[in-house]
């Protein structure tokens, strides 16, 4: 009781903190680097980090996909389907290993207009 009359404010912006804490923590849970600062937040809060802040942050930077980026690696790899499609098949040793580049390619075109997909969405 005294606390809260002498402390009153603070007591309550704390809770506040706690509370919205817990629901951002909650509606963020689905994107790893969203939860993983909010984790590290907490941890540094609570004493409990075992990472410094620029450790957490640079290892979140690594795990960054640049949208941009991608979009010209998906452009740049469609480009070279292509070309080899219509008469690339001197470029490798084999027509087996042919057909297995371009496959791999192709697959990894695929992937790489499903992320862009998923970041549009």
């Amino acid at each position: 009781m005294l606390k809260r009359l002498i402390a009153g404010n603070e007591l309550a912006e704390l809770e506040r903190w706690q509370v919205q804490w817990e629901e951002h923590r909650r509606w963020f849970a689905e994107f790893p680097s969203a939860a993983i600062a909010l984790d590290h937040m907490k941890a540094e809060v609570d004493g409990m980090a075992v990472k410094s802040i620029r450790d957490v942050r640079d290892s979140l930077r690594s795990d960054y996909v640049n949208k941009e980026t991608l979009i010209q690696v998906v452009c740049a790899l469609e480009a070279a389907i292509s070309l080899l499609e219509r008469g690339g098949k001197t470029a490798a040793p084999s027509d087996r290993m042919f057909g297995q580049m371009l496959e791999d390619y192709k697959l990894a075109l695929s992937h790489g207009v499903d992320e862009l997909r998923n970041m549009n969405e």
